[in-house]
């Protein structure tokens, strides 16, 4: 946009309306908001998907706390294949820490009070800092390359949203 055409876009009545409301608190809500959190969970032999926006949960047939990764891989697949070019996906596994984490880094040390267990602090799209352990984020990164591709080769699918750090990286982030 050339310095005539950035003067007359904000020139513009409506952007001056918009402008002036937000000031004052007047800004109309979207009230149509379509995201929404979808859980997956193996309770009694079989992975179960716990959505809000169903009446009850759905299930997706056995599983088992090995398979559970890749049970819900596959649906999040198939549900990602649905809509190709949505941005608007976001894949994280939450676990429990199987075995302390052991990074290859000597210089890299544990968070205060994590007893042993790598903390890392990763940043989110508005700046704010959070800090979890390391074997969720591992998790979430096996997650998402049984998403991508099933032999572990990581192929890029655009409608997914996450970053994989190596193990460099979670050391920096320290």
């Amino acid at each position: 946009m050339d310095p005539v055409q950035h003067a007359s876009f904000f020139d513009n009545a409506e952007m001056e309306d918009a402008y002036s409301a937000s000031l004052i608190g007047d800004t109309d809500s979207n009230d149509d908001i379509q995201e929404h959190l979808v859980c997956f969970s193996c309770v009694d032999g079989e992975l179960y998907e716990l959505d809000g926006l169903k009446l009850k949960p759905i299930s997706h047939g056995s599983s088992s706390t090995d398979t559970l990764l890749q049970g819900a891989a596959k649906v999040i697949k198939m549900r990602t294949a649905e809509n190709p070019y949505s941005t608007s996906f976001k894949v994280m596994a939450l676990s429990k820490i199987l075995d302390p984490c052991s990074l290859a880094s000597a210089s890299a040390s544990p968070s205060s009070g994590s007893k042993g267990k790598m903390k890392v602090t990763l940043l989110t799209s508005d700046g704010i800092e959070f800090e979890v352990d390391e074997d969720v984020v591992v998790q979430s990164q096996t997650l998402r390359l049984m998403i991508e591709d099933n032999s572990g080769i990581p192929t890029l699918l655009p409608n997914i949203n996450s970053k994989i750090f190596s193990k460099v990286e979670y050391c920096k982030k320290l």
